[in-house]
């Protein structure tokens, strides 16, 4: 199933950048190990593309949320507020598209169709 991360606590971003597209997840009650084995499926799944170029999995750890945005607000959302075409997500994207390769499929389309647009 696709919607593991959100079942297990985990919220983030999604960002569509002239170079590719950035996602950023967030787990505030996983512990290192637990973050690290959660989210390595992802890395897996992008790298089995031939078409994906830089993949970075890194793991970073900051005591609150507003202490990450500070560190890592530029590299989310630009430095400027136009930078970025932040992906709205959770509420806007059915659960059902995350849940099958049939959703999932026709909703990766549709994001590198968007990157294609921005570039």
């Amino acid at each position: 199933r696709h919607d593991g991360w959100s079942n297990n606590g985990w919220s983030g971003y999604a960002a569509i950048k002239p170079n590719g597209v950035m996602i950023q997840y967030f787990s505030p009650d996983a512990s290192v190990k637990q973050a690290t084995a959660g989210m390595q499926p992802f890395p897996d799944y992008a790298r089995s593309f031939p078409i994906v170029g830089i993949v970075n999995n890194a793991l970073d750890r900051y005591p609150t949320f507003y202490a990450m945005f500070q560190a890592r607000g530029d590299a989310m959302f630009g430095e400027k507020a136009a930078g970025v075409n932040p992906l709205l997500g959770s509420q806007l994207i059915l659960r059902s598209m995350f849940q099958s390769d049939r959703g999932v499929g026709p909703l990766s389309s549709t994001l590198v169709k968007f990157q294609e647009y921005l570039t």
